[in-house]
């Protein structure tokens, strides 16, 4: 539980430091951001299966290279 708590603290957190450094904001290829969907997946999932999905999705969306 508190380890979920961890992680749903991180993303809070991404989006007002990290993400700045990555692109412009706005510019995301999903309507739900990758944030978001962290968030959600942290809420309704059991941990190793919100991380596997979160992972997932960072991969397709491949925010730290320019395409």
């Amino acid at each position: 539980m508190y380890i979920k708590q961890l992680f749903l603290s991180l993303a809070a957190n991404f989006t007002s430091t990290i993400r700045i450094f990555l692109g412009a904001p706005g510019c995301c290829r999903f309507s739900i951001t990758c944030t978001q969907y962290a968030k959600i997946m942290l809420k309704e999932e059991l941990l190793h299966i919100a991380l596997w999905r979160i992972l997932r999705r960072l991969l397709i969306c491949n925010p730290f290279f320019r395409s």
